[in-house]
């Protein structure tokens, strides 16, 4: 929905503003400009939200004890395919599609896919965990966990990157 009104805002009622220049006319929706004071109130909000996933899940993990959730197979295997299987995968598929032709992709296209790839679960899946009431344990230390790992993987992805980048692998 959201791409949709970002896409046709030139055919929603449109809202004259006062600039410096003499008025502009922005699609309604468009809250930055036509009600700046609260796109303002809602920004911090926004600014807001990963604190407040961090709050719960730092809540959530301080019902075990850390030993307990250190030691959790399920979730180290989760973390390690998030963080280290998943940028191999898009790599190689990437790597696939430039060489046959079907999609010209550059090295930052590839390096910014990895590296994305590579980053730690986001907080909102275990806040939506956390606030259904199913397995937010789990989804907690599945953040928990791989937030650590991509501590120290991230650097090697780096690493590896910029050898894939003197290779000449993709241009």
């Amino acid at each position: 929905l959201g791409l949709f009104i970002w896409l046709f805002q030139d055919k929603l009622p449109q809202v004259t503003i006062a600039v410096k220049d003499g008025t502009a006319s922005y699609g309604f929706l468009r809250l930055d400009k036509t009600l700046p004071w609260f796109y303002k109130a809602l920004d911090y909000l926004s600014k807001l939200a990963s604190p407040l996933s961090w709050i719960c899940i730092g809540a959530t993990l301080a019902e075990i004890p850390m030993k307990k959730a250190i030691v959790q197979k399920d979730a180290w295997a989760y973390s390690l395919i998030k963080v280290m299987l998943i940028p191999v995968i898009n790599f190689v598929l990437l790597l696939a599609v430039n060489k046959l032709g079907i999609l010209p992709v550059s090295f930052e296209g590839m390096a910014t896919t990895v590296i994305m790839m590579a980053a730690p679960t986001a907080t909102v899946a275990a806040s939506y965990a956390i606030s259904f009431d199913k397995e937010s344990v789990f989804a907690s230390n599945c953040s928990l966990i791989s937030t650590a790992v991509a501590v120290f993987a991230m650097p090697v992805w780096i690493i590896i990157l910029e050898v894939i980048k003197n290779l000449g692998l993709f241009m």
